[in-house]
């Protein structure tokens, strides 16, 4: 497992990450227009930052996702703390299929030596 969890890195050096965000249940009636302005900035600034590759909406839920390429878990969590009070996060590394192929064959290959 470790090998997929160093390969996490991008060509760029940086991390890949999906982040998924919910809006939390205890939000409704009154408290809905306050989460969309914040939900709103929060998206701004994401977006904004050039760390975003891709993002959209869950069409079936109050749920999003983002790819996002980062240096540091530090700089992951600046960008999306904003969100913390009104959405929960989920958040993974991501590595590519060809990446898993890799792992995968390399394995293979020390099995058999």
């Amino acid at each position: 497992m470790l090998p997929l969890i160093l390969s996490c890195l991008n060509p760029g050096g940086q991390m890949r990450y999906i982040v998924i965000l919910r809006i939390r249940e205890a939000i409704v009636g009154e408290t809905v227009a306050s989460a969309q302005q914040t939900v709103g900035a929060v998206m701004q600034k994401l977006l904004g930052s050039g760390k975003v590759t891709h993002s959209g909406v869950f069409v079936d839920d109050r749920a999003g996702f983002l790819l996002v390429n980062v240096d540091s878990a530090e700089e992951l969590f600046d960008l999306v703390a904003g969100l913390l009070d009104v959405a929960k996060l989920e958040v993974h590394p991501l590595v590519s299929f060809e990446h898993l192929g890799q792992f995968v064959q390399q394995q293979a290959t020390s099995r058999t030596s």
